[in-house]
């Protein structure tokens, strides 16, 4: 019964990227743009329009766009540095996620809001593992994990919630606003995914 309602479920087309498949040597040419490179550099909504013309022009299937508003990867060092900043412009209090960055978001909400894309997915996730005392690291995989190259036994905890396109404000004060407070919450849901995960752990 199962396999015969899956036949009838319409797949999103999903492509799979290795590193392996797009792992190189770096260039000169790649290492003098990296250096080059501005990472509040985003694209505005026109250009987005225009790059993603023909997955937004498909009739059938279902595709995905994944955007990142949290720039940076989250270490204990950038959080305390971005609490620092925060407490000097009157900012909310972050401590398990980085102040989202509004541009790239704002631009990619507004360029694809009168399109196919209806609904924004927020996902978290929280990867944790036990180290050699026995004791709860909250922590993501290696890059050598990543690759499989070496043996990890780590848990990861996924939470997603759904908001449909239409309802995020366009006005540009009005969004940051949503981001803020969505970021705020993402925060303490962060935290109780966690401790609900030490609570399953002592079980």
């Amino acid at each position: 019964m199962l396999a015969k309602d899956l036949t009838s479920i319409l797949l999103p087309k999903l492509s799979f990227f290795t590193w392996y498949q797009i792992w190189n040597i770096p260039s000169f040419q790649f290492l003098r743009d990296i250096s080059q490179a501005d990472e509040n550099w985003d694209l505005d909504s026109d250009t987005l329009g225009s790059t993603f013309n023909k997955y937004l022009e498909q009739k059938s299937g279902t595709q995905w766009l994944v955007t990142f508003p949290e720039v940076n990867i989250y270490t204990e060092k950038s959080s305390k540095l971005e609490q620092i900043m925060g407490e000097k412009y009157y900012l909310p209090h972050l401590e398990n996620v980085l102040y989202p960055r509004y541009s790239g978001f704002a631009n990619c909400i507004g360029g694809l809001y009168k399109t196919t894309f209806k609904v924004l997915y927020d996902i978290s996730i929280i990867y944790y593992h036990k180290d050699q005392s026995g004791n709860i690291v909250f922590q993501g995989p290696s890059l050598l994990a990543a690759f499989g190259l070496c043996e990890s036994d780590i848990t990861a905890v996924i939470y997603i919630r759904s908001k449909l396109l239409n309802r995020i404000p366009l006005r540009r004060d009005r969004m940051e606003k949503w981001l803020e407070r969505r970021w705020v919450k993402k925060d303490k849901q962060i935290k109780i995914m966690k401790e609900q995960a030490l609570k399953r752990i002592a079980q």
